[in-house]
């Protein structure tokens, strides 16, 4: 890309990127690790006019939360609580969009010029980074604490 002068990487990131879920730490870890690698490579290649770019899709209707459901025994302190997290993440799949809008968010990417270095990708990654943005740390823990627990 050097050598030629263009192109792009694309990065997938996730909502769990933007505000780290109980019951989701390695994932949240890996996805904020994306973060800050992007981050960090877009500067490094922008002077080569490569532009780095991160995706962060919502929820949208794949069939994951069937094949990633998280488990505790049921004596465990977490049990309650991984099982209302496995409740939110299914119907929060049922309710959601086709994954053909990141497909399609990717594309525009590609063909952009001038890509942004983040895409928002569905209604409930958009309410996750407004609430990083504009939400006290506090007011957010109080919120997935009414949701999640």
């Amino acid at each position: 890309m050097r050598a030629r002068g263009t192109g792009k990487i694309i990065n997938i990131s996730s909502g769990a990127g933007i505000i780290g879920f109980s019951n989701t730490g390695p994932y949240s870890a890996s996805k904020f690790a994306i973060e800050g690698f992007s981050e960090a490579l877009r500067l490094e290649l922008l002077p080569f006019s490569i532009p780095v770019v991160l995706v962060h899709p919502g929820t949208y209707d794949t069939g994951i939360s069937a094949k990633h459901v998280y488990r505790t025994q049921s004596n465990s302190p977490y049990s309650k609580m991984t099982e209302r997290f496995n409740q939110f993440n299914q119907k929060s799949e049922r309710n959601a969009p086709n994954p053909m809008h990141v497909a399609i968010t990717i594309v525009k990417i590609c063909h952009s010029r001038n890509p942004k270095l983040r895409y928002i990708c569905g209604s409930d990654a958009k309410m996750i980074f407004l609430m990083k943005k504009l939400l006290p740390w506090r007011a957010i823990e109080w919120i997935l604490r009414r949701v999640l627990h």
